[in-house]
């Protein structure tokens, strides 16, 4: 899981022209400056998930696998260490405070994803 703060001004081209596979940055750079940015946080939180479950931190380089760019549908397209990944995880967006962007990897498409808010006690 992945949660990252929203920062509109933050360099999300040059950051996944460097980071991202070639098709990740070319889907954003296809996109208005408006639409850029949280296409670009919803991109970072997705491949962010993923390299969380697979357990091996930055150690897996973020260009040797493809996540969705658009907000309707999550997905993995591809990888190039493992190429039947994309059938077997899930990736989904979760619904976090506004100003935020979240995601989810979870190995199995048959898993379901519940959230929780913790009640917080103010005394």
């Amino acid at each position: 899981m992945d949660v990252e703060k929203f920062r509109p001004n933050f360099a999300t081209q040059e950051i996944a022209d460097r980071f991202f596979s070639p098709e990740e940055a070319m889907a954003l750079s296809k996109l208005s400056d408006a639409e850029r940015p949280p296409a670009f946080f919803r991109c970072w939180t997705l491949k962010e998930a993923v390299i969380k479950a697979h357990g091996m931190g930055f150690s897996l380089p973020l260009a040797r696998f493809v996540v969705s760019v658009g907000p309707d549908k999550p997905e993995l397209l591809r990888t190039d260490f493992e190429p039947e990944a994309s059938g077997r995880w899930q990736l989904k967006h979760i619904p976090v405070p506004e100003g935020y962007f979240g995601a989810v990897a979870t190995e199995g498409k048959d898993c379901e994803v519940q959230l929780y808010q913790l009640a917080t006690d103010s005394a």
